[in-house]
């Protein structure tokens, strides 16, 4: 027989052989007839980077029964996808729909779900919507309303942020898992019946508002149906509806003639708790009541009726609630740096090497025992011919031993380690927290870890910080609880899971008051720990300056006054640990304070708190302050968990570190006459542009042949200073003698003029109006010349008067 032949005879059985094998041995795509999905990602379609995108799934099937599971497949820029999957049955003849929860990688446009039986084979497929990526700081409202175009013009609302955009949801577009109501600034029930939120919708919403979400409910002829489910939460009561024929006053205060005439119908309202914002003839227009970290609102009008409807004066209506949306600072923004991230969790005292002592000491017993001793054990005996015996013997015995040794220090035990950052604010109940996991096994194996239904999940990999499921891990379920299942573990290896969850925070209370003695800045602090567990490593971050303050006891009172950098008086520090140097602010030129020693290095433990918080940090050189603003923050160390975990196939021991950060919102002492400087430590700023700078900060900056422009807000309380002196600090680091080119931004002109500067220190500026902008920000250009320039600091000097001094 020919080869030809043969070659044909070959393929033609392999086929034949492929075609009579089972099904379940090849690819099948199994479409189901009567089945039907439709699915809706995100808010409206509007999703942030860094955050779930909710998916509703609405599943029919006029078909045979239908049991399977549908699943959405994440696009991964790792080695592996990973997937979503939450159980369905389908039986005939009905209609479901399911949400679940997707974390997206950067880009993504749209979402495809498909539904799988039992044997894994699709039988119905699905796009979403198409997903529209927000930019970075971007104010998204959500809108429940029958009418909902009457809303559209809050697009144009975006309260100096970048942009703003407005979601279009129906009742069953909320999520029953708060930490999904992330990506949400303001939400607004007008008109639509909060009646049809199910309880965990309900218990959802107000995590949200705790941990920081701003809701508005309006009134009108239909604020019992709009009001029905959260009418506890509002800050008046309401009694019913009545029509005046004019409010002159709310349209005085706004600045705007009606376009319509009235009468105007108005929720009839009596403030009950919280503030008025606006107000007419003594009625509450708008209200607002504070709720953890959030608000509560009650506008008393219906937007979509006069003379709220088409009026000009809307803007300022809504700006009012926009502005006090809280700019969350860095560590509340969750893991910046997943290499960080992932080191902090995988650095166990179980895993760290052995000393070099001990090394050396091995190391010297085998070369001994190989040598010397073996030498003359064999020449006492005189039988020097077994050293071709005893020699290799030697060797596997030792390597044997080597082994035995290292598997006894790695242990045999399986570990969860759970590492987590709760950010919130001193005296509420409930902040964000997002847990990092990581899975350490002795062996290989595989493992399904199981979390609380109401966290989301989702594996970490090295990969470029994306989604993937690293090759390892890659399906993530929910069904009754949330389960990452078949996470693959090398022999002594540590895989790693990421959680986000809406968390009880530490019974601890406090305040913080701003203070002017002689010119100088003061904060006095009270805190008082009521929980029953110790506060570690306390410390207290101000603006730029951090002060320790040690650990806080159970049913301690701290209670201390501190002088603020920069502000015209001499550093007082607490008690506690302080050395500070350059880096990103605001955490890492503070980290032996955060940790409470500088050796962090030498501790595995403290070495883990470090990764952590060098995770929280944006090392790309962003360029923003990343500051609480208006707030003073309380951050310190836990041993206590913050996620209940079960893996299967075995119990594990678990440890865990939490690490707080909360918010101390500080006040203001009665104004002083005298004039103020504003703290260096009490201004934030942000980048506005660079070229051939690295870890652009002011507080350590690096011109080599190249240039920065900051813009410098000052915190509110100096925003409406009268301000009667302005200056440019700049301060040199290591001693070095050349100084940068300084310009400040003309407002008027909108263009850049030069700054004399002639020494180190502060340079005033004379004829200084023009410089000083809203809300007395200034801008500052500096640039390097022939030499490069290392500075410690650079900031406006800003001196004045409060407008409330006499």
């Amino acid at each position: 027989m020919s080869p030809l032949r043969r070659f044909l005879l070959l393929a033609l059985f392999g086929l034949h052989a492929w075609a009579a094998s089972p099904a379940a041995a090849r690819p099948v795509v199994a479409q189901a007839e009567g089945v039907r999905l439709s699915v809706t990602a995100g808010f409206d379609g509007f999703y942030r980077g860094e955050a779930w995108i909710p998916v509703t799934i609405a599943a029919a099937n006029d078909g045979p029964d239908v049991v399977g599971r549908l699943q959405v497949t994440a696009p991964s820029a790792g080695r592996s996808p990973v997937r979503f999957e939450t159980p369905l049955s389908l039986p005939n003849r009905s209609a479901k729909q399911v949400m679940t929860f997707v974390f997206p990688p950067r880009l993504v446009d749209r979402l495809t779900v498909t539904l799988l039986d039992e044997r894994g084979r699709e039988l119905a497929q699905a796009e979403s919507n198409v997903l529209r990526r927000l930019e970075t700081g971007a104010l998204l409202y959500g809108v429940l309303s029958p009418e909902p175009d009457a809303l559209a013009f809050l697009d144009s609302v975006t309260a100096g942020r970048p942009e703003a955009a407005v979601a279009y949801l129906a009742s069953s577009d909320m999520p029953t898992v708060p930490a999904a109501w992330g990506p949400l600034d303001i939400l607004v029930f007008n008109g639509n019946a909060t009646g049809d939120l199910g309880p965990d919708q309900i218990a959802a919403l107000a995590a949200w508002v705790e941990a920081g979400g701003q809701l508005v409910v309006t009134g009108g002829p239909s604020w019992q149906v709009t009001t029905s489910s959260v009418a506890d939460w509002l800050p008046v009561s309401v009694s019913g509806v009545r029509s005046v024929p004019d409010l002159p006053g709310f349209a005085a205060a706004i600045g705007a003639p009606f376009r319509d005439p009235g009468p105007y119908l108005l929720a009839d309202a009596t403030l009950r708790q919280g503030e008025v914002l606006f107000f007419d003839e003594g009625a509450p227009l708008l209200a607002r009541v504070e709720r953890g970290q959030g608000a509560v609102y009650f506008l008393s009008l219906d937007p979509r009726l006069a003379p709220l409807a088409d009026w000009r004066g809307s803007d300022t209506v809504w700006e009012a609630v926009a502005t006090r949306v809280p700019t969350r600072p860095i560590w509340s923004q969750g893991i910046r740096d997943v290499y960080a991230a992932i080191s902090a969790v995988e650095s166990l005292p179980e895993l760290a090497l052995p000393s070099p002592a001990l090394l050396l000491l091995f190391l010297l017993l085998y070369v001994v025992t190989i040598g010397p001793v073996n030498y003359l054990v064999l020449k006492r005996r005189g039988r020097l011919e077994l050293a071709w015996f005893t020699i290799p013997a030697l060797i596997v015995g030792f390597t044997g031993l080597a082994y035995l040794l290292g598997f006894g220090l790695k242990g045999n035990t399986t570990i969860l380690n759970q590492m987590s950052v709760v950010s919130g604010e001193v005296g509420v109940e409930l902040g964000r927290s997002q847990t990092l996991i990581g899975l350490y096994s002795p062996r290989r194996g595989r493992f399904d870890l199981e979390l609380p239904i109401s966290a989301l999940a989702r594996p970490l990999s090295r990969d470029n910080g994306e989604l993937s499921g690293d090759g390892r891990q890659g399906v993530v379920e929910r069904n009754g609880s949330l389960v990452v299942r078949e996470i693959g573990v090398d022999v002594s290896d540590v895989a790693t899971v990421v959680a986000d969850s809406i968390a009880p925070l530490p019974a601890v209370t406090g305040e913080a008051v701003l203070m002017f003695t002689g010119g100088a800045a003061e904060v006095s602090f009270m805190l008082r720990n009521d929980g029953t567990e110790t506060l570690q490593t306390g410390s207290l971050i101000v603006g730029n300056d951090v002060f320790g303050i040690g650990d806080l006891e159970a049913g301690e009172t701290w209670r201390h006054t501190v002088a603020l950098s920069g502000s015209g008086g001499s550093s007082r520090a607490v008690p506690g640990p302080i050395a500070t140097f350059g880096g990103i602010p605001p955490l890492s030129p503070h980290y032996p304070v955060l940790l409470g020693s500088a050796l962090y290095y030498e501790d595995r433990e403290l070495y883990a708190r470090w990764q952590l918080l060098q995770a929280l940090e944006d090392r790309s050189g962003a360029g923003t302050s990343g500051l609480s603003v208006g707030s003073a923050t309380f951050v310190a160390w836990t041993r206590e968990p913050q996620l209940t975990m079960a893996l299967d196939g075995g119990a594990p021991r678990q440890s865990a570190t939490t690490l707080y950060m909360l918010d101390l919102p500080l006040t203001q002492a009665a104004a002083s006459t005298a004039d103020q400087t504003v703290p260096q430590a009490l201004w934030s700023w942000r980048v506005l542009a660079s070229s051939g700078v690295f870890d652009v900060v002011p507080t350590d900056l690096r011109l080599f042949d190249g240039w920065v422009e900051f813009e410098f807000e000052p915190w509110p309380t100096f925003q409406t200073m009268s301000v009667t002196e302005l200056g440019v600090r700049l301060e040199p680091k290591d001693g070095t003698s050349t100084l940068p080119q300084a310009r400040l931004w003309d407002w008027q002109e909108e263009a850049w003029e030069s700054v004399p500067v002639s020494d180190w220190g502060v340079t005033l500026v004379p004829a200084f109006a023009p410089f000083v902008g809203p809300r007395n920000a200034v801008r500052l250009r500096l640039s390097s010349g022939p030499a490069p320039v290392v500075l410690s600091a650079a900031f406006p000097v800003l001196r004045g008067r409060s407008i409330d001094s006499p």
